[in-house]
Order: structure tokens, then sequence, then C-alpha cells
């Protein structure tokens, strides 16, 4: 049933969001994983040259961050020796409005200790169960999708093959990097997914490793992580975490020159995190769009309709 705007909808969404946020906290009680509620605002802000961060002057004189993600906050927590921990967050992206985006939204993120990858993926399928009932799963890797569906290796293909496969599918215009182009052609195979069956995909190349781990494979360096789908929506982004500062520090500086390459703002990089990971614990940690979770429970096709922004 979709939530329309009305006096009925009003108590069916009051009741539906408050009986799966109890699910939820249900959930991780169970797992002894533990409730915290870090700052929303901060005077350094989460660095990804691929999202824009909402900004306000905290005083008349600092200017503050609101955070895209609780995960700089929640690791530094995890390195002063905090248990495993989850938090349901409101977080903030800058310019980001359709049917499955806003700018404010709901975003539940956990970190297990001594989690593999493996691990903390079968967990996320029990978490999305809660949402979805128990649906198929299937798993896969990033460069086997663009071998199947367009006879490509994103890592070893040159830049112009990517640009002419891009253009074939209706990518025209300037010429882009080379993220920009596997960027579009995945969302091009993300279509074909399973409508069926919970999707996980493992394995991304190393340049979008983010704050991941990264390992060899078949000669290849790639990212520990996965990423899930269902029904045409992404619905989990988890990492294998990594805990060297100076190789984080690298991508961060990577990404601000991406950010002044593509005219936007520089960002302070948070040391304060940088020092955490050389603490952090072996850990895997997953972040889940709570609202989209939402949208697939009542078969709704706009974000507003679970949450009071469509009131």
């Amino acid at each position: 049933m979709s939530l329309a705007c009305s006096t009925h909808s009003l108590a069916a969404l009051i009741k539906e969001r408050a009986t799966m946020l109890k699910k939820v906290r249900s959930f991780f009680d169970k797992r002894d994983v533990f409730e915290v509620d870090t700052p929303v605002l901060s005077d350094r802000a989460p660095i990804d040259h691929s999202i824009d961060i909402l900004e306000t002057m905290a005083t008349d004189h600092i200017k503050g961050y609101f955070h895209s993600s609780p995960e700089y906050a929640m690791k530094k927590l995890l390195a002063k020796g905090a248990p495993d921990i989850y938090q349901l967050s409101h977080v903030f992206r800058k310019s980001e409005q359709s049917k499955k985006h806003a700018i404010e939204f709901t975003m539940l993120e956990w970190y297990r200790i001594g989690f593999s990858l493996k691990e903390l993926m079968s967990e996320t399928k029990e978490l999305i169960a809660l949402f979805t009932g128990d649906v198929p799963c299937e798993i896969t890797d990033y460069h086997s999708i663009f071998k199947e569906r367009f006879d490509l290796d994103p890592q070893e293909d040159p830049l112009h093959v990517l640009k002419n496969v891009s253009k074939e599918y209706g990518l025209f215009g300037n010429d882009y990097d080379r993220q920009t182009y596997l960027d579009f052609l995945f969302d091009i195979a993300e279509k074909t997914f399973s409508e069926d069956a919970l999707v996980f995909v493992t394995d991304f190349p190393k340049e979008q490793a983010y704050l991941a781990k990264t390992y060899m494979k078949n000669g290849k360096e790639l990212a520990m992580r996965f990423e899930a789908f269902y029904k045409g929506y992404e619905l989990a982004n988890g990492f294998d975490e990594l805990q060297d500062s100076k190789v984080q520090r690298k991508r961060f500086m990577s990404s601000l020159n991406k950010r002044k390459e593509m005219n936007k703002p520089s960002l302070p990089i948070d040391e304060g995190f940088l020092d955490a990971l050389d603490h952090l614990p072996d850990c895997s940690g997953v972040a889940v769009g709570f609202d989209r979770l939402l949208m697939l429970k009542t078969k709704s096709d706009d974000i507003k309709n679970v949450t009071y922004k469509g009131m």
C-alpha cells in the first residue's frame, strides 16, 4: 500500500516508521550491538568529491558541516574502545533531490569488530529482510558485470574505449574522466539486475575503495567493499575498514584535487579522524538507507511518501 498525503496516511506513516525503527533496534539488541548518537554538525567535513556537503556558520567565525554519514564520528568511538555499535541518523547531501534522493534522509550505519566482509553481507541481508521478507540473494563482482554487459575490463581498458562504449549508451558531450564513464556504465548495468533477488556487488576497483581496505586478486588491486541492490534501489554500502592514516590521507588529497578540477570548494581534512584510523580495531561497517527500505516495505515510489517531508 502506497502512503498518500492525507490524515489517514499520516497516521499510517507514523505507525509504519515507528514499527520499523523498533524492529531495527530489536535486531541489534539481540546481537549486542549498541546504539550511539553522534553529532550531525562538525567543524570538519567528510571528504568525497562525489558528495556535496551542506554548510552553515556555526558561530560568527566558524564554519560548520552537516555530516553525510556518521562514519567519521563512529570510527573515532571504535578507536577509543567502543564495542559493536550502530546509529540511526539524519544525514545531509546538498542538492540531492529526486524520488529516490533527499537532501535530508535517515541512514542506518553499523560496525562489527572482527567481522569479515562476508559475515557483514550475511547480516545486511538479514536486516534488509525485516523490510522485504526473505528474498533470494545473488553475489557478483564489479569486473564480471562489465565483462558480461559491455565486454570491458574496467581497470585495464583505456579511456577512449570506455568513452566509445559510453557513447553507445547515450553519454555525449565533453570528455569525462575515467570514473565518470565507469559510473555511467555501472548505472546502465544496474538496471539489468534481477528484480527478484537482493544483488550484492563486490570487488570494486581500488580507485573506489574510499575508506575501505584493498587486496590483490588475479593481479588486480581491488577494494574490499560491497554494495547491495534490490528492485532498482541501491540499499547498502559496506567496507572492510581501512586502518592506515597515511593511505587515507593520500585518498583525501586525491579527492580534494578532483574537487578542484570540478570547481567544487575545498574541504578541511579531519585530522582527528585520520589519527583514529591508526587505532581502529579490525572491523567492517555498512551504511543502509532506512527510508529506501521503508519505500520497499510500503511499495512507495517516492521518498517523500515515507518521510514527514511529504505530509
